[in-house]
């Protein structure tokens, strides 16, 4: 792929290797670049960009993502059991519960679940296995079935359309 003069690629495997290690141990690719670290590009765009012009880089980032997922479970598990801002004590020295807290710790795990499941899904995804057979464990059988009025004899037809017509005619004479 062909890169545009003023956005030079600064892609070496050093940096590629580090901003691997750097994910699976949970860091997010804004808190990574925010480091600044030597050789770290300046934004999220550039780092996407060395998976589709560095095979290597691509297969090593596939796989520090599906670790950090193994990472974040880890989290739910120090999420779950942190309970140091359940509760405080209000002005009045009573012990309260702070639904605030509660509610965020709960995002948290949602989230957690729901990436973990996309991006490591064959560990993480809720699994359904389902299986269709047919009448004692054979084929499915299928068969059409079509809704249509049976066809009319043009005798009926006409019979019918005659008794329309009069029904009609009583109508707008009463």
């Amino acid at each position: 792929m062909a890169r545009p003069a003023h956005r030079p690629n600064t892609y070496t495997k050093k940096v590629g290797l580090r901003i691997c290690e750097l994910i699976k141990e949970g860091l997010t690719l804004n808190q990574i670049i925010a480091r600044k670290e030597p050789g770290f590009p300046a934004n999220r765009s550039t780092i996407l960009d060395w998976t589709y012009d560095h095979k290597e880089f691509y297969i090593a980032y596939l796989h520090a993502r599906e670790m950090q997922q193994h990472v974040m479970v880890d989290q739910l598990r120090d999420i779950a059991a942190d309970d140091s801002n359940d509760y405080f004590i209000d002005a009045k020295g009573i012990r309260r519960s702070d639904n605030t807290a509660t509610l965020r710790h709960r995002l948290m795990c949602d989230n957690i679940k729901w990436a973990a499941e996309r991006i490591a899904g064959k560990h993480y995804a809720q699994r359904l296995h389902q299986e269709l057979t047919g009448k004692d464990g054979g084929a499915i059988a299928f068969q059409q079935i079509v809704d249509k009025p049976p066809l009319e004899t043009p005798e009926q037809w006409e019979r019918r359309v005659a008794s329309q017509i009069q029904e009609r005619q009583r109508e707008v004479i009463q």
